[in-house]
């Protein structure tokens, strides 16, 4: 009996919890003052209560720490919290997809919990690098900065807010930013079974992005987005757009494969379509209520059904049908090697140097640093 019960305090004393008081904030740690450091430990840490980061305070959560969330404990943040040191050769793990062609992604700090648990945030600054962030709801209304991070089966709400996502996986995550400036960079999102939403936002720029079988964007109210050197890949829905009349959404140089609707658009602002590449696509225009309000220029829609004969392009080529406007190809584009996502054109392909001050048309793949994973 007397074992037994040392044996018990033995193992709740090696439980490794959490717990931080104000007064707690104390140190010095990278130019932070008021702030405290969880460090590596060889053991899981456990949050079973609420964790609070009071205002003015700092708490930092260095690489290599393992955080389970138990008994719906949250995070709090009213102050600045630095989960993640962004070194990058201090790399403890790897994440791979099998959709993709050698994709790796690496990372240190890990919290995650089996049901959802809430990280709020409506302090001074919220960031996260080289952390796996699994089963988490993100509330915030402040500044957030995520790199090389991956979340899965999560939830992210940001309002009013500077937002900057860069090198960095979502799979089963939904994604709204409202009244913030956005920018998405070199980033993969996957299976994400809601539209993601981008409503009234100042800026947007979602650039050399992979978007694979999700639900698509919905663009909505006072806002202007760029979509820049994206991959599209078969997607139910990719850009639905719902904008206000002195509002744009430009899409360059992108390339959409094997999607079932690109375009939605309701509204009367300008939507921009320049050099993009459309490969085997079912439906490129959909819902469209006002098509003097696209501008289509130096594209290939390659086996990709248009849906919309009224709409007028200009110096554009497409292999099925015969596209309204000037200067307009109704050709094979000759891609060196579609197969194996190869979209350089031939030497004798009618799309060179075929484009408004004699670019090629469509996509340059040189600048999409992505295409390397399709598989």
């Amino acid at each position: 009996m007397f074992r037994l019960f040392l044996f018990f305090v033995f193992f709740i004393g090696c439980k490794n919890y959490i717990s931080i008081d104000s007064i707690d904030y104390s140190n010095s740690f990278n130019g932070f003052n008021n702030s405290y450091v969880i460090n590596k430990s060889k053991k899981t840490y456990t949050l079973n209560k609420s964790l609070i980061i009071p205002k003015n305070k700092v708490l930092i959560i260095s690489d290599g720490v393992k955080i389970n969330i138990k008994n719906n404990a949250e995070i709090i943040n009213n102050g600045t919290l630095i989960i993640g040191e962004n070194k990058n050769t201090d790399s403890l793990n790897l994440y791979t997809d099998s959709n993709f062609n050698n994709l790796i992604f690496s990372y240190n700090t890990v919290i995650y919990s089996k049901k959802k648990f809430y990280l709020k945030s409506d302090g001074k600054n919220l960031i996260i690098n080289n952390s796996y962030l699994e089963n988490i709801n993100i509330i915030s209304i402040n500044n957030i900065n995520l790199n090389n991070t991956l979340l899965i089966n999560s939830f992210i709400e940001i309002k009013n807010s500077d937002v900057n996502i860069f090198n960095s996986y979502f799979k089963e995550t939904d994604l709204r930013i409202y009244n913030s400036s956005f920018i998405l960079n070199n980033s993969f999102l996957i299976k994400n079974k809601k539209v993601l939403e981008l409503i009234n936002n100042k800026k947007t720029i979602i650039n050399n992005c992979f978007l694979y079988n999700n639900y698509g964007f919905l663009i909505s109210g006072n806002s202007n987005i760029n979509y820049l050197n994206n991959i599209f890949y078969k997607n139910k829905n990719c850009i639905s757009i719902d904008l206000n009349i002195n509002n744009y959404c430009k899409s360059h140089n992108n390339i959409f494969i094997e999607n079932e609707n690109i375009f939605n658009k309701k509204d009367s602002s300008l939507l921009y379509i320049i050099n993009n590449t459309f490969d085997k696509n079912k439906i490129v225009f959909n819902s469209i209520k006002n098509d003097n309000y696209i501008i289509s220029k130096n594209n290939i829609y390659y086996n990709s059904f248009l849906n919309n004969n009224i709409i007028k392009h200009s110096h554009c080529l497409s292999n099925k049908e015969i596209l309204e406007g000037y200067f307009n190809i109704n050709k094979e584009p000759s891609f060196i090697d579609i197969k194996n996502y190869n979209y350089n054109l031939n030497l004798n392909s009618p799309a060179l140097r075929s484009g408004n001050n004699n670019i090629n048309l469509g996509a340059n793949i040189n600048t999409i640093y992505n295409i390397k994973y399709l598989n």
